[in-house]
C-alpha cells in the first residue's frame, strides 16, 4: 500500500526511519513520508528514497525535514 520514491536532496540529510513532510511542485505539504533509505556519497548529491502511500506516488516531488 505504500510507494517508493526517490530524490536528490541536499539540505540537512535525514536519518533511515525519520518522518518527514512530503510536499507537491507547488511546495503543499501532501502528508508524512519515512525515510527508507539514504545514498551519500562524497561530492554528490545525497539520495534520499521515502515511502509514501501508493495514491500519493505521483504528487510528491520533494520532501520537508
Amino acid at each position: 500500500n505504500e510507494a517508493l520514491i526517490k530524490i536528490p536532496y541536499e539540505f540537512n540529510i535525514p536519518k533511515i526511519g525519520d518522518t518527514v513532510k512530503a510536499l507537491d511542485r507547488k511546495g503543499d505539504v501532501k502528508g508524512d513520508a519515512k525515510v527508507i533509505r539514504v545514498v551519500k556519497e562524497k561530492d554528490k548529491t545525497a539520495v534520499v528514497s521515502i515511502a509514501v502511500k501508493k495514491n500519493l506516488a505521483m504528487e510528491v516531488r520533494n520532501i520537508r525535514c
